[in-house]
């Protein structure tokens, strides 16, 4: 796909977000939007606000915490603010 074509899915994705902010499918694929669009921080709080959403210890859930840990080691996301269980200490 085009990057033209994560923009408009991006685009739709926060209509239907806005008629329905609690479902983690739509976070979810918005953040992999961002993601195919380089936009790493916007990926991020996506997957984020998807894996607030999701039922905890599922493999929906799990799948969610790891793309967003996986945006959170990025160097674009470097300055964010990190979610209470981020531990860079470890």
């Amino acid at each position: 796909m085009a990057s033209e074509d994560f923009a408009r899915a991006a685009c739709t994705l926060r209509v239907a977000i806005s008629l329905a902010p609690r479902q983690p499918t739509a976070l979810f694929n918005l953040g992999c939007c961002f993601e195919r669009l380089q936009q790493e921080q916007a990926a991020a709080v996506a997957y984020m606000c998807a894996m607030s959403c999701e039922t905890q210890d599922t493999l929906q859930w799990g799948e969610t915490v790891a793309a967003a840990f996986n945006k959170l080691i990025q160097p674009a996301c470097d300055q964010m603010v990190k979610p209470a269980w981020w531990d860079d200490a470890s």
